[in-house]
């Protein structure tokens, strides 16, 4: 009797934890498509397997109530890697890989320990030198670890681009060359202090700066003799005017 009533209990509990669900299939006017399944008694609710597709990119993944859980992973045009990683409770967990546009491997990023674990930009980077800033204190020096973009170069230049206006204004401007935009990143990975250090045109200056200070401010800050500081960082836009 008891060993019947325990089974009935837990089928109980498996029923009442048990949350009915229906498919979404929302479709975009450039081709994309995003499907998605939410719950009956809430449809703002994403509950269970997710994908996104469009001519770019390809995003499958798992929604629990709402939040972001699991294994997700992202694919660029032909099917190449982008991404890969796991979400705890909408949050990014453990060490996530990261591929550039040939699909491979380009930093691997611990964001548990907030550790980067690989990056094949560390090994360009050994001879140049930061200005690492110390209070009042200013050395030009070599470090350990420069500022990093988390998620590694490829994903950097898919932020900046992000809502870019830069090929109206080249067209319009006729203008080509390189753009420098300067920058701090402190011991938290903010950025702050965002500068024209080289231009080519007014106009493209300054869109140039926005599309740096628009970046998500996912940094990873420089690391000299094992510890987090300020330094300058800049970024090189190459723009070219194909007219």
């Amino acid at each position: 009797m008891k060993i019947l009533l325990s089974a009935f209990l837990l089928l109980l509990v498996i029923h009442l934890n048990a949350q009915e669900t229906e498919r979404k299939v929302i479709r975009s006017k450039n081709g994309g498509k995003e499907e998605f399944y939410v719950l009956k008694s809430d449809n703002n609710i994403k509950h269970g397997s997710y994908e996104r597709k469009s001519e770019f990119s390809r995003i499958i993944g798992e929604y629990k109530n709402g939040l972001k859980e699991g294994m997700w992973t992202e694919y660029s045009k032909g099917s190449r890697l982008r991404s890969r990683g796991a979400y705890n409770n909408n949050e990014q967990t453990g060490i996530w890989k990261f591929y550039n546009w040939e699909g491979e491997l380009e930093q691997e990023y611990n964001f548990t320990t907030k550790e980067l674990v690989s990056d094949i930009l560390l090994e360009a980077t050994k001879e140049r030198l930061f200005k690492v800033l110390r209070g009042a204190d200013t050395i030009f020096t070599a470090v350990e670890r420069p500022p990093l973009y988390i998620g590694g170069k490829t994903k950097m230049q898919s932020a900046l681009m992000r809502g870019s206006q830069i090929a109206i204004l080249l067209r319009l401007t006729r203008a080509s060359g390189k753009v420098i935009i300067g920058f701090t990143v402190d011991t938290s990975g903010k950025a702050r202090d965002f500068r024209i250090m080289k231009g080519i045109h007014k106009a493209c200056d300054m869109e140039a700066l926005r599309m740096v200070e628009q970046m998500p401010p996912n940094w990873m800050p420089a690391k000299l003799n094992g510890e987090l500081v300020e330094a300058e960082h800049s970024i090189t836009i190459t723009l070219k005017n194909e007219m």
